[in-house]
């Protein structure tokens, strides 16, 4: 959803816009690789396996920084996505199926092409590292948003939409194969608990439940089960936004709203304040609520702090001249930059035609942004571990796709 603000003042001001949020993940990432590739790196390395954990009687949680990170902060990311689109289905853009179908397209070719270049170049040069296919198939949706708040074109407010829609499916299928064909442990006991939270979301929301606390609740118990499942918590937390439910304001509610503040205004007390805040939240659907409170700590503390995090790989110690010779980064350019490209554009080219004309700018332009697959490329992912194969060669995969994406597809996302 657009946010309507006026012009930002100082510093403060412009980095509350999405534009100076991705220019702080941008300055955060590149402070992550100076400072992984300077004398402190080892202490960069020790800071995120540092041990955190909170303990409440029998029970406890015990996880390193850098889990608590991806696997808590960036649960916030996630849901704050779902929420948003759960908005746009309700009262935006996504109203309009063909946009929706379009997007679910784009996003199941975006996930099958790219998987699919990864073997053929692998498979090509003597299958060593084959099962790390599963790396290919996700898209860093954090770095893709903040990447177009930078460069966004003309239409980037209805391009912000398609490219969440098709992050959602994107990330579903993506979680879905590593939580499938890569993880080492479900139990099941977890995953039937987080399953129940998903299913108790629906009638909260059917029934119009305008507090948020029911919510929270729920949404935390669905977080701790699905970590213990072995599930990756980021697909819950999106699929939670979505079942949170969003409507427009009912004019009802906000004549009452104005009647409680009349009230208030003739004899203000601590209850008639309480009364005007309950009338307004009623006016609002909690979706909108939730994810006006969670969005600036979410552009500004949790994106900058999980690229901090994740972005600092040592280039040093011949990184480079190892991965050369390594099929995987190869592969992992190809999938990434080229998979992407093509199974996107390929993929809603058709459905354009029977959907509104503009459609055809959108694909395009996802086409060329979806390809940066930042976050699993960075961090040590349970695809290529799998596949037995060291870290250079993965690493340097990232770093000469992400440049490969930049450099090819951006171009082209212009001369759109």
């Amino acid at each position: 959803m657009s946010h309507s603000t006026s012009p930002p003042r100082g510093i403060a001001g412009r980095l509350r816009t999405e534009s100076g949020s991705a220019a702080l993940l941008i300055v955060v990432t590149a402070f992550a690789l100076l400072w992984a590739n300077s004398p402190f790196s080892s202490f960069y390395v020790e800071l995120w396996q540092q041990s955190v954990g909170i303990d409440v009687g029998p029970f406890g949680l015990h996880l390193d920084l850098h889990h608590w990170i991806n696997d808590g902060l960036m649960v916030v990311f996630f849901f704050v996505v779902g929420l948003e689109v759960r908005q746009e289905f309700a009262h935006g853009a996504l109203r309009d199926s063909s946009r929706a179908r379009l997007a679910a397209i784009a996003g199941v070719a975006g996930v099958a092409l790219p998987a699919l270049v990864y073997v053929l170049v692998v498979g090509a040069s003597g299958g060593e590292g084959l099962r790390g296919w599963g790396a290919v198939v996700g898209t860093d949706t954090a770095f893709m948003l903040g990447a177009l708040a930078i460069v966004g074109p003309r239409l980037s407010g209805q391009l912000r939409v398609f490219l969440l829609t098709l992050a959602v499916v994107d990330d579903f299928l993506a979680v879905s194969i590593i939580g499938v064909f890569y993880s080492d442990e479900i139990r099941p006991v977890p995953l039937l608990v987080a399953l129940g939270c998903l299913v108790a979301l629906w009638p909260v929301g059917r029934s119009r439940q305008w507090s948020a606390a029911p919510y929270v609740g729920i949404v935390i118990v669905l977080w701790l089960a699905t970590l213990s499942s072995g599930i990756h918590a980021s697909l819950t937390g999106m699929i939670a936004g979505l079942l949170i439910p969003a409507y427009p304001t009912q004019r009802q509610e906000v004549v009452a709203a104005r009647q409680l503040f009349r009230d208030f205004w003739q004899s203000p007390s601590a209850s008639s304040a309480r009364a005007v805040g309950r009338g307004l939240s009623k006016g609002v659907s909690v979706n909108e609520r939730l994810h006006e409170y969670l969005r600036l700590p979410t552009a500004l503390l949790v994106v900058p702090i999980f690229a901090l995090a994740n972005a600092g790989v040592d280039l040093g110690g011949g990184v480079v001249a190892d991965s050369l010779g390594s099929p995987v980064p190869w592969g992992v350019i190809a999938g990434l930059v080229l998979g992407k490209l093509l199974g996107i554009g390929i993929a809603t080219l058709s459905p354009c035609g029977w959907a509104q004309a503009d459609c055809r700018k959108e694909s395009e332009w996802a086409a060329c942004s979806a390809g940066q697959h930042f976050r699993a490329s960075v961090s040590p992912c349970r695809c290529w571990s799998s596949a037995s194969l060291s870290t250079p060669p993965r690493i340097w995969g990232a770093r000469r796709h992400w440049a490969c994406s930049w450099r090819w597809c951006w171009p082209l996302f212009w001369a759109g």
